[in-house]
């Protein structure tokens, strides 16, 4: 049981405790690499294997971005005839939507190459941590340095300099 937890009357309200979830794993996982201590040969092909799906998904991710997901939604068709009938022109509303579609998946290709670069980031302070090239102090504060400055990347996106929505 969890506090304000007891109704879950939406499937969304389940993202929240996920987000949560995936928090503690990371920090478990980073405490038992800590108290562990295993040498680089103990820990090599878990640490590839690891490094190479989620890096290797955030680089199909930013080179390919609609090899998995459709960039249109069944609402633009409904704005290709609010803008056709604003603008008189068929043409326009479908160049409007093309330009909208070809935003949306730069938006993504800009993200897979930034979770790309704070992927082999954290890869290589762990590395550097179990080579023993930095202590566990600098590796839990470097990690945390990595995670509050990819947050305030995506924070500034959503919340403008007064606090609200833009």
């Amino acid at each position: 049981y969890f506090p304000m937890y007891n109704k879950f009357r939406d499937v969304k309200m389940i993202l929240s405790l996920q987000q949560l979830f995936m928090v503690g794993v990371g920090i478990f996982g980073i405490k038992t690499l800590i108290e562990t201590k295993p040498t680089f040969t103990e820990i090599k092909k878990p640490f590839f294997i690891s490094l190479g799906i989620t890096g290797g998904l955030c680089l199909i991710f930013a080179l390919l971005p609609s090899l998995f997901v459709s960039f249109s939604s069944e609402n633009d068709q409904n704005l290709v005839q609010q803008l056709s009938q604003s603008f008189g022109n068929q043409q326009v509303a479908q160049s409007v939507l093309n330009s909208i579609i070809e935003d949306r998946a730069s938006l993504m290709q800009g993200d897979a190459w930034r979770s790309l670069v704070f992927i082999l980031v954290a890869a290589a302070t762990i590395w550097a941590f179990i080579q023993n090239k930095i202590n566990a102090q600098i590796l839990s504060i470097a990690l945390a340095v990595f995670v509050t400055v990819d947050l305030f990347m995506v924070d500034k996106r959503y919340v403008n300099k007064d606090g609200c929505r833009y």
